[in-house]
């Protein structure tokens, strides 16, 4: 089998071509035939549509020792410096979810060593965190203080009918995995996004631990596996995100992952931990005065 991905700021396409656990003849090697049926869709599709810029990345850990973020609230700063979603973060002014500000946060520590990849993007991320811990404090004056709070969750949970999931090939679903460490091989969750929305996921060898976070992201609430399936998955999933980014034709996210994969987002209520925030300034107003 083989794969081919790519896209625009508009529209993105991937391309497998192949039977699962079963060799095409004639398939050849590399990209050559997906590739071939990637530009017979996308020339057509794209046609009329004009040159539109990519938005800007949103925060992340884009290289080991680098943390680079544009344009971003504070709102998702805590959010990621914290790991929590939206509704985790409790008080604050308007502001919070309004004023933008450009963030570079360098460890210091970008060499590679000996240590097994994994562990050390793991560390990495945990002193990103930290840093931004740090520096939320310092730039914004930032005071909070946890407690817990009945708030709305999803349980992730399979569907009456059961689960629509590509198990990962052989050898990779069983791969051991380090304490503390990332999965480092073929695992990856690609986001396809159209106006600065997500409206797509292609997963490879994906843990529905891993899937379960990226909803938590897209939803803005704590998502939790209830599924029992503990394997590495292969799939696509593609929704309506409702806002005019996407096709239109597709379901809501709510409905995509019951008809596309096979599973269900039960809502409920539940203990949350939850951030309280007791002080904050805004750091551009603070700076003026300065």
């Amino acid at each position: 089998s083989s794969a081919f991905l790519g896209g625009t700021s508009n529209l993105v396409a991937d391309v497998w071509h192949g039977v699962p656990e079963q060799d095409v003849p004639g398939a050849g090697f590399g990209a050559r035939v997906p590739n071939a049926i990637w530009r017979a869709f996308m020339i057509p599709a794209l046609r009329g549509t004009g040159d539109t810029p990519f938005p800007a990345p949103g925060p992340g850990c884009d290289a080991p020792g680098k943390f680079d973020a544009r344009n971003v609230t504070l709102r998702a700063l805590i959010q990621e410096a914290y790991q929590v979603q939206a509704n985790q973060v409790i008080g604050g002014p308007d502001w919070l979810d309004t004023a933008a500000f450009d963030v570079n946060v360098k460890t210091g520590n970008s060499n590679a060593s000996d240590a097994h990849p994994g562990k050390l993007m793991a560390e990495h991320v945990a002193l990103i965190r930290s840093m931004l811990q740090a520096l939320l404090a310092d730039r914004a004056k930032l005071a909070l203080h946890p407690a817990t709070k009945d708030l709305e969750t999803y349980s992730l949970m399979v569907a009456d009918n059961g689960p629509k999931l590509q198990p990962a090939p052989a050898g990779e679903s069983d791969e051991p995995k380090e304490q503390g460490a990332m999965h480092m091989g073929r695992q990856q969750m690609r986001m396809q996004i159209g106006g600065n929305q997500v409206y797509g996921i292609g997963a490879q060898s994906t843990p529905l631990d891993d899937f379960a976070q990226q909803l938590s992201r897209q939803l803005g609430t704590p998502v939790i596996n209830k599924t029992g399936l503990h394997g590495r998955y292969d799939f696509n999933l593609h929704w309506n995100d409702g806002k005019g980014s996407s096709n239109e034709s597709e379901p809501s996210l709510m409905d995509a992952v019951q008809e596309q994969l096979g599973l269900k987002l039960e809502p409920q209520k539940a203990p949350t931990q939850v951030l309280i925030i007791d002080h904050i300034q805004n750091p551009a107003e603070t700076q003026a005065r300065d």
